[in-house]
């Protein structure tokens, strides 16, 4: 592929409708009651083919992803609150009543885990008046 023909692809929208087709409704389907937690793994194992050096490195890829903005809103010494946002979200939130975000909370809790050297979960609470989703992100505390 030329360079001209890399800028024309990229320079274009691309479509997320197979990828919602996919996640929101075919995935849950499949996998039932226990697609959660399949996703949430899932997005894990994305996190170990797909790890980012720090939190630059994490927001480009959610915004390369089609995932959303992320953007970091606290830190305590026990966890991190990220919020996600967008158009992408907006549409998600429109198209389902309760879509799923644990492909993004298990890659965030993964991301997370190998930067501060902890074990760290994730949860996820939408927010649809505000249109985004809040990730909360825990991890165990160093024991003396």
């Amino acid at each position: 592929m030329t360079v001209e023909e890399k800028q024309e692809v990229t320079s274009h929208q691309v479509s997320t409708f197979g990828v919602e087709l996919l996640r929101d409704v075919l995935l849950p389907e499949i996998l039932g009651k226990h697609s959660e937690e399949v996703m949430y793994w899932s997005g894990k194992h994305l996190a170990r083919k797909f790890p980012v050096a720090d939190e630059a490195e994490l927001v480009s890829f959610f915004h390369e992803a089609t995932w959303g903005y992320l953007t970091k809103q606290s830190e305590s010494r026990t966890g991190v609150v990220f919020e996600c946002s967008g158009e992408y979200i907006e549409k998600r939130l429109s198209l389902k009543e309760t879509p799923s975000f644990s492909l993004e909370a298990g890659f965030l809790a993964l991301q997370v885990e190998q930067q501060v050297k902890r074990r760290t979960e994730s949860t996820y609470t939408i927010e649809k008046r505000k249109k985004k989703v809040t990730f909360t992100l825990k991890w165990e505390e160093f024991v003396k």
